[in-house]
């Protein structure tokens, strides 16, 4: 065995050898790199009770996650999100600390060895190709219409009403879409809603699809308002029609129309003819048609509905038929009256006979047997009729006899028959009188007793089974008036226990159960109604004293249920005819104006009418004094 020996100088240099030995092995054990990994890993987003997965992109610097399109974003503001980062590194923001999401978020991940990565997380709404509207409401003024949509035609339909049309110009929509959907024109922006709308509807991804708005071809075929205009200039007339309750029928209800009118002026286009908007009619609302007889009308509607209209004009109208003048028939009597008998129209004081058909003079006379000799001024001095159509005259002349006398005739050339004698002495009655009802049946005889004008003062007689009875009722009417020796008042009816009295009126009326009425003349032309009763100062009234307004004669008459009344009026000379129509209420119109033809004047303010009922007709013959005879024919359309 050898012994290691050292010197001094060889331990020192083996103790270094040694100790260098030994630091070189442990440094060899300790040096491991240190890591530069950075990545995000496993990052889940939790908002709003959903987590959502994020993806990393293939840059390694991008983390998307997707929310759906229905998600309420306001829960990103505050997601709390959870990750991993690589083994040594870490995160700012770190994990589990909430972010607004609803931008982007930026991550800062430092690696062991220091290194640095940024990481931006993204989200990425869900795309859909959805172009569709889900609502459509239309603000029509104050109305709001609801889109019906069909979205296999990408169309919206909506149905206006006829009263909210003229607003669709300016209607206003409201819609929504597809999640993610836009639309041009946008919603909330006017548009004309009268024809069609398109609208672009673009997807969220891109995808767009065309859509029509269109309103739905509309059922309405009505006749809403139907009007035309009669005659010219000043005499022109509007008529309204009526709809009737059938939905399928107008009526005009024409007013009396005057002398001049004939009904080819019914051949005429109307002025206005409204119908449901879309529709079309036929014949063409401006093509004249022959509204005399009844018209109809075709109103198509817009989706081809159809419906016919019945236009029907219901009136009367008055025509001058024949003119005899007083020079022509030889009248040589002032004071003369007209009333009908047989085919024939007897005239007071004459005994003359007039065809009734021409107006001629016939070859025979009135046989008035037993009736001359009593009175010496020609009688019958005055004729009426009854309501009947019979023949009465009367002998009054109370200042040349005290007795007057009615007789009735039953055919124009037979001797009458007597049916009163009345003693009138100490009274003065006028030249008139009324019969109404029947003298074969019952009836009445009214007359005016003239020295009492003040109280108006009438002497009734009634009739009863043919039979007149003697002893007068004396009515007080309180109608003033200076006149009453040319006229007479008529009641309307035999019952009445407030007679309707029909005459010249004056200011003393004071009677509460009486009414009257009167016709104020003005020029020839302007004619208003007085009714009562009135106290002394209502007006306008008639000029009070002889000459002036004044019935000198009316008959009452009907015609296809309707109330009339043919008055003969006037002033001085001015004799004029005028139908007055009898309304339900009580008031009355004055339509017909017919200025009675006349070759001389008369100061006597005489003159009288009657009328004739035949079918649909109404004949009216008046006479003015011995100025001429007159046959007017009021007839029904």
């Amino acid at each position: 065995m050898k012994t290691l020996k050292l010197c001094k100088t060889g331990l020192i240099c083996l103790l270094t050898a040694v100790m260098f030995s030994f630091v070189s092995c442990k440094d060899d054990d300790d040096e491991t790199p240190k890591s530069s990994e950075k990545e995000i890993s496993n990052f889940v987003l939790t908002a709003g009770g959903e987590t959502f997965l994020g993806v990393v992109q293939e840059d390694k610097k991008t983390i998307n996650f997707l929310v759906g399109l229905d998600f309420d974003q306001e829960y990103l503001k505050t997601a709390t999100p959870t990750f991993e980062v690589s083994k040594g590194a870490l995160a700012d923001p770190a994990s589990g600390k909430s972010q607004d999401f609803t931008k982007d978020v930026v991550y800062k991940v430092t690696a062991e060895d220091g290194s640095i990565k940024e990481w931006t997380v993204k989200k990425v709404v869900g795309t859909s190709s959805e172009n569709s509207f889900t609502d459509f409401a239309l603000k029509v003024g104050e109305v709001t219409l609801q889109g019906e949509i069909d979205a296999v035609n990408s169309t919206v339909w909506f149905t206006p009403t006829q009263d909210i049309w003229d607003l669709l110009p300016t209607a206003v929509p409201t819609f929504t879409l597809s999640l993610g959907a836009t639309a041009n024109p946008a919603s909330g922006v006017a548009q004309d809603f009268s024809g069609e709308v398109t609208y672009t509807v673009t997807a969220h991804d891109g995808t767009a699809k065309e859509w029509t708005v269109k309103r739905t071809n509309r059922s309405g075929n009505e006749i809403s308002y139907f009007e035309f205009k009669i005659g010219e200039g000043d005499d022109q007339v509007t008529v309204t029609g009526e709809i009737q309750e059938d939905g399928e029928t107008v009526i005009f209800s024409l007013p009396l129309m005057g002398t001049d009118f004939t009904p080819s002026m019914l051949n005429v286009a109307p002025t206005i003819l409204e119908i449901s908007p879309g529709a079309t009619v036929s014949p063409a609302h401006d093509a004249a048609q022959n509204f005399a007889q009844d018209v109809t009308y075709t109103v198509t509607a817009e989706n081809g509905d159809q419906k016919t209209w019945t236009i029907k004009s219901e009136g009367y109208y008055v025509k001058q038929k024949w003119l005899s003048a007083g020079a022509a028939i030889n009248l040589t009597v002032n004071e003369t009256s007209v009333a009908s008998i047989g085919d024939y129209l007897a005239l007071g004081r004459t005994q003359m006979l007039l065809d009734k058909e021409t107006g001629n003079v016939a070859s025979a006379q009135l046989n008035v047997e037993g009736f001359a000799t009593l009175n010496s001024n020609n009688p019958p001095f005055f004729v009426a009729n009854d309501d009947a159509g019979n023949l009465v005259g009367c002998s009054f002349t109370s200042w040349s006899s005290s007795k007057i006398y009615f007789f009735k005739w039953t055919s124009a050339t037979t001797a009458p028959t007597q049916i009163l004698e009345f003693d009138a002495t100490g009274l003065a009655f006028g030249r008139k009188f009324s019969v109404i009802g029947d003298v074969n049946g019952n009836g009445c005889i009214i007359a005016a007793e003239i020295t009492q004008y003040a109280n108006g003062v009438h002497y009734l007689w009634k009739i009863t089974g043919g039979v007149v009875n003697p002893t007068p009722s004396i009515i007080t009417t309180h109608a003033e008036s200076n006149n009453l020796a040319y006229q007479t008042l008529t009641p309307i009816n035999l019952t009445d226990n407030a007679p309707y009295y029909l005459g010249t009126t004056n200011t003393n009326i004071g009677a509460a159960n009486e009414k009257y009425v009167n016709i104020q003349y003005n020029n020839g032309t302007d004619f208003t109604e007085i009714r009562g009763p009135y106290t002394q100062n209502d007006g306008p009234w008639a000029a009070r004293g002889w000459g002036n307004m004044g019935f000198y004669y009316q008959k009452l008459f009907s015609l296809n249920n309707k109330n009339f009344m043919a008055v003969l009026h006037g002033q001085w000379a001015n004799y004029l005819m005028t139908i007055v129509e009898r309304n339900a209420d009580g008031t009355h119109s004055f339509p017909i104006k017919a200025q009675f033809p006349r070759t001389v004047e008369n100061t006597n303010n005489t003159g009288s009418l009657t009328v004739e009922s035949s079918g649909d007709n109404i004949f009216i013959y008046a006479i003015g004094t011995r100025e001429a005879v007159v046959c007017y024919q009021m007839s029904k359309l």
